[in-house]
């Protein structure tokens, strides 16, 4: 878990797994911080903690409403809310994700990842 500077309910609740280079996230509470802004505080995050450029990131335990209806509709992962996030996040650590490395968990939404390529 790590905490944003100056904002002590800004917060980025997750874990790291170094041997297959993955970040899971269990929340992103992002605070007074201004919208788009979870996915810089999650590669800054991460940084911190040893992980410049992770190949899989993984948004677990999905309570997000907005992401949950647009899965359950057959929104593709990388165009929901948290997956745009995971795109965001992806970026801010130099790379990107392409359109065939998602995967979600189609029966219960509860999990959204993503592969990320660098160059």
């Amino acid at each position: 878990m790590a905490r944003w500077d100056g904002d002590p309910d800004a917060v980025v609740n997750f874990s790291l797994f170094p041997k297959a280079n993955k970040v899971k996230i269990f929340g992103v509470y992002k605070g007074n911080q201004p919208d788009r802004t979870a996915g810089q505080m999650i590669a800054d995050s991460v940084k911190k903690e040893g992980m410049p450029q992770p190949s899989m990131i993984e948004i677990t335990e999905i309570q997000n409403d907005r992401t949950i209806q647009e899965l359950a509709s057959g929104v593709h992962p990388s165009a929901s809310l948290l997956g745009r996030t995971i795109a965001n996040a992806a970026q801010e650590f130099g790379g990107h994700v392409n359109i065939e490395d998602w995967d979600y968990d189609s029966a219960t939404f509860s999990w959204i990842r993503a592969k990320v390529t660098y160059p």
